[in-house]
């Protein structure tokens, strides 16, 4: 990634006009910031009397609009992005010098993001220019670099206003009552709260420009919506908690904010510009195809665990081979089912387990994994695949599923689709599904579960058209999906399972997550 400096003289223009930029520096997450810094006059001061012939339109808009550009350290340090001092040309480094700490003492405005694969023209007959190759193309669909720079910008004054209105103890304290297990979805909050508090923390323990900047990074590589703190549910909970409410208060009105049925599910008819909206964000992001869903089958599922066959056993030699001397068969004791929560079962019964059964309950918490009509239809989720799923609300009979109450086998366990892959991200939804030989969900008219929550940000404005289109969409692939199954989840589970180990059967019970 070259920047060319413009030079009339041969003597410079032979020798001297590339400079390497972002050589030097690592963007923090890869984030770029834009600062207050004006560098025409720093530059053209340090040109060592060649002022005229570098003072051009060509050059001057590219400082005023990439020069000033900057990375923050992880101590709230600025640091410039382009201009290092000991990898420029002789006749350049005093110049680079300046404009490096130009930007370094300039105040950062926000972050920087740009469509542009080369930032500025790099040179026409004659003449070269400052110019580089742009270390990260913006390619947002829906909203312009330009509306996206707008709304981290807002989003600096929203966490700047709950950073002022929640103080670290009140924050504190809403985490605690979340991670006590009798919240219902509060890995959907406790992320976004730990966020609040370490930022508190940070410009607690700096001043000045490095307490904005460390604020302006934390917002920057924030997931997604981390950076809404006063929204409906996080501001109110902690607003009950810092108004003394009893904790029966707080969880009653916590609960009827997550309700499923409620929680970012609009509850009127979209409105015509709402639509029209919508059918202009399906096009730009070309997710026509996207809203088309099917069930999932097993064979296309990131599974946690699958059945493994046993070893068939040497039979010995000769008339008397098939039988089993003295010892060699061991009664099988009938004991009591074990009960411990599913993160110890994971860890200390799962490696080993041969084969699952699970207690088909008469009615439970029967679940369906969902994924893509079209295979090249773009990811529409927040967790980056296009698989999902969908649960009743209050549960549903086995009936309905094609199971009796009973012993089932187990095909597979499968974690929830925000857990898959190398970047899991549990905020989004945690939990498995234990697949059930022959499972599969027999109601139609149940829409194809398109749920606004797990939407990509680019789709939250038109929510209620997509939900709208999503409850008289029809799911597809009945007769091939086979990842369906029970949801084993956060909280209270309760399920028998038999579990075959080196042969040998045990029952336990999972009365919890963890």
């Amino acid at each position: 990634m070259a920047i060319a400096a413009r030079n009339k003289t041969a003597k410079y223009r032979s020798t001297e006009k590339d400079w390497t930029a972002f050589a030097a520096v690592k963007p923090s997450a890869g984030s770029l910031f834009a600062t207050d810094a004006d560098l025409t006059e720093t530059y053209l001061e340090c040109v060592h009397g060649e002022r005229q012939i570098h003072d051009c339109y060509a050059c001057k808009r590219f400082l005023r609009l990439y020069g000033g550009l900057a990375t923050i350290t992880d101590d709230g340090c600025a640091v410039s992005a382009l201009w290092h001092p000991e990898s420029a040309p002789a006749f350049y480094r005093d110049a680079a010098e300046a404009m490096a700490e130009a930007v370094a003492k300039a105040r950062v405005v926000g972050p920087f993001l740009s469509a542009e694969t080369i930032w500025s023209s790099p040179s026409i007959p004659e003449w070269t220019h400052f110019a580089c190759k742009s270390p990260a193309v913006y390619t947002g669909r829906v909203k312009t670099a330009g509306q996206a720079m707008a709304a981290k910008r807002d989003d600096f004054a929203t966490v700047i206003r709950a950073l002022q209105d929640f103080t670290p103890q009140t924050i504190a304290e809403a985490i605690r009552l979340l991670e006590t297990g009798h919240f219902s979805q509060a890995e959907k909050f406790i992320g976004p709260l730990h966020w609040l508090a370490d930022l508190h923390a940070k410009r607690a323990a700096n001043k000045g420009k490095s307490r904005d900047n460390l604020t302006w990074l934390a917002i920057a590589t924030a997931p997604e919506g981390f950076c809404h703190p006063r929204s409906a549910v996080t501001g109110s909970l902690l607003e009950d908690i810092a108004a003394g409410m009893a904790f029966d208060a707080v969880k009653a009105r916590f609960e009827q904010k997550v309700h499923p049925l409620q929680y970012q599910r609009p509850q009127a008819a979209p409105s015509a510009q709402n639509l029209e909206a919508a059918e202009k964000a399906i096009e730009k992001l070309g997710m026509a195809k996207s809203l088309e869903r099917r069930f999932a089958r097993l064979d296309e599922v990131d599974k946690a665990w699958t059945p493994t066959a046993r070893k068939a056993e040497a039979k010995g030699s000769g008339v008397f081979g098939h039988l089993k001397p003295k010892g060699a068969v061991v009664p099988s004791v009938d004991a009591p089912a074990s009960t411990m929560t599913w993160a110890k079962f994971e860890k200390t019964i799962l490696p080993g387990a041969e084969a699952i059964e699970v207690y088909v309950p008469s009615h439970g918490n029967f679940i369906a994994l969902t994924g893509p009509v079209h295979a090249d239809a773009p990811v529409i989720f927040k967790w980056g695949n296009p698989f999902a799923w969908y649960v009743y609300h209050g549960g549903s009979p086995a009936t309905q599923w094609g199971l009796p109450a009973g012993w089932a086998t187990v095909n597979a366990l499968v974690l929830a689709p925000p857990l898959w892959g190398d970047n899991p991200k549990p905020n989004l939804g945690k939990g498995l599904v234990m697949v059930i030989d022959g499972a599969v969900d027999s109601r139609s008219g149940q829409g194809n579960a398109l749920f606004p929550e797990c939407l990509i940000q680019d789709l939250h404005g038109v929510r209620s058209s997509i939900e709208a289109y999503s409850r008289h969409a029809e799911m597809q692939g009945r007769e091939e999906g086979s990842a369906c199954g029970l949801h084993v989840g956060d909280g209270k589970v309760g399920y028998r399972l038999r579990v075959t180990t080196a042969g040998l059967k045990t029952e336990y019970m999972i009365d919890r997550w963890d």
